[in-house]
């Protein structure tokens, strides 16, 4: 009767290592994920802007970090970027851009320069520079942790004086 019961006791030890599986990977992703978006820490930062905008240039860099001090790869980052220019009656959407990296290794820290120049911007024929009162820009960052299971998304927005010499003009 005690070899009856074997089979069943090896699918309860599988089952059961399964399961604590899973929990150190739940874990050790849950925790990573509140070390990375610490705010006490710049693990995710876009700072240092630079623009010049007028009728006929346009050119938009900025730094961008981010430091992945989790256990996990950062998979299919993505950085969509928008800067509206604002005046008391419209808004105009300025620049809608894109910036990818596959993936940043668990660890790892990534600085780089992200630069827009004309062929990114859309100035529209009615836009007038010396009429704008305020620019905006939203920054979305995405990207999959912890073994694709968590999806990140972060939002950042910088208004006027954030932004520099944009916010100047």
């Amino acid at each position: 009767m005690g070899l009856a019961k074997l089979p069943r006791h090896l699918i309860y030890g599988a089952v059961l290592l399964i399961q604590i599986c899973l929990t150190l990977v739940s874990t050790l992703g849950g925790l990573s994920s509140v070390l990375i978006l610490d705010p006490n820490f710049e693990n995710v930062n876009v700072k240092d802007f630079d623009s010049y905008i007028d009728e006929t240039t346009t050119l938009f860099n900025f730094t961008f970090i981010l430091n992945n001090t989790g256990v996990y790869d950062f998979k299919d980052l993505d950085m969509d970027l928008y800067i509206d220019a604002i005046n008391e009656t419209d808004t105009y959407r300025l620049l809608e851009g894109d910036y990818y990296l596959a993936e940043i290794p668990a660890g790892e820290k990534v600085v780089d320069l992200v630069e827009f120049n004309e062929t990114h911007f859309t100035i529209p024929s009615n836009f007038d520079f010396l009429q704008i009162d305020e620019y905006n820009l939203n920054v979305t960052i995405t990207f999959l942790y912890s073994l694709e299971l968590i999806n990140f998304r972060i939002d950042l927005a910088f208004t006027g004086s954030d932004l520099g010499s944009l916010g100047g003009i």
